[in-house]
């Protein structure tokens, strides 16, 4: 069997059906030999019944496994030791691929044999698609990169073309099942980080794929939430990852690694504003303690020597920040 697509489920009822469609058609359409594997994480709404209608529908290619709520990250990884299929592919129950994606991502397969294939993401809102990135390493349709230029792009660029699990097609060797990730279950975010990480470093061939094959949806009515833990969490990862060998030995990592705190630390404040109600001191209180954090001070020291590799909008809200004008940020993020 050639792919395993791996679609972790929890309360989307308005959007799974049009992601299962989208690979079951072209799985139908291309002849590809490949499975779904559909994970309910103890779903409330009807995403559960949704998987069990289309299991009896498509028996051949459907698999369903219904569990209890234990997060994304753990269902994930329940998914890479049900998987069969020689490239693991991962997809979000509210996104969809491409109509052609999976033919297309066979083709390259075909001709370069990767470990890796990374293609580009779209955002859809509901409405129309876009891209979200492309001609990231080449105009050309496809190039093999190497894993300095892999490194430099998942520490210093702030769009998610190599952490990204949803973009990638990845070589079910490549990743380390006995690896614990345990202690990172309960967090909302950032698994797509920790998991990048650990497949890089077991790929040799990577290939990037210039095509828009997987959609976003930008619309799916899920909120985002504050999350006052944000910056410690990510640290958390970052801290992780590091451990890697070709992470660590890399001469560069220690000049990056500042690139990536400081976008992390521009996020931890800009997604405050997710929280509605939070007043002046409130906000005050949490940017003082932000303030206080492990690698701030040191970091914020490499502004302006980093200007270059960050967006204007977060190295100006850094440079407000590290001057603790605080009044001048919460009405910035206010608006």
């Amino acid at each position: 069997m050639l792919f395993s697509i791996i679609i972790p489920v929890y309360n989307v009822e308005n959007y799974l059906q049009e992601c299962i469609d989208s690979v079951v058609n072209q799985i139908v359409n291309y002849a590809i030999d490949a499975e779904i594997v559909l994970l309910d994480d103890g779903s409330k709404d009807m995403s559960g019944k949704i998987c069990d209608n289309n299991y009896n529908k498509y028996p051949d290619i459907i698999r369903v496994v219904h569990k209890k709520n234990e997060g994304l990250l753990s269902t994930r990884r329940k998914g890479l030791l049900l998987a069969k299929g020689e490239y693991i592919i991962n997809c979000d129950s509210d996104d969809f691929l491409s109509e052609n994606a999976l033919y297309e991502i066979k083709k390259i397969i075909d001709k370069s044999h990767p470990d890796i294939v990374i293609y580009n993401m779209g955002i859809f809102d509901g409405h129309a698609s876009k891209p979200y990135y492309q001609n990231s390493f080449t105009n050309r349709e496809y190039i093999k990169i190497g894993k300095k230029q892999i490194l430099k792009s998942y520490f210093i660029d702030d769009y998610p073309i190599v952490t990204t699990m949803a973009g990638k097609a990845i070589k079910a060797t490549c990743f380390n099942l006995n690896k614990d990730y345990s202690k990172f279950y309960a967090d909302s975010f950032g698994e797509d980080t920790l998991q990048s990480a650990e497949v890089f470093e077991n790929a040799e061939n990577i290939i990037y794929l210039n095509k828009v094959l997987y959609y976003y949806r930008s619309s799916s009515g899920m909120s985002a939430k504050f999350k006052e833990d944000y910056y410690d969490n990510f640290l958390q990862i970052i801290e992780n990852v590091l451990d890697y060998p070709y992470i660590l030995n890399n001469d560069e990592i220690s000049s990056w690694f500042n690139v990536k705190m400081l976008n992390t630390l521009a996020r931890s404040i800009t997604q405050s504003k997710n929280s509605n109600s939070m007043n002046y001191k409130e906000r005050k209180k949490y940017l003082i303690d932000l303030y206080g954090k492990k690698y701030v001070k040191e970091i914020l020291n490499t502004l302006n020597s980093n200007r270059r590799f960050m967006s204007f909008k977060y190295w100006f809200i850094l440079l407000i920040f590290k001057y603790k004008c605080f009044l001048l940020l919460h009405k910035i993020l206010l608006l």
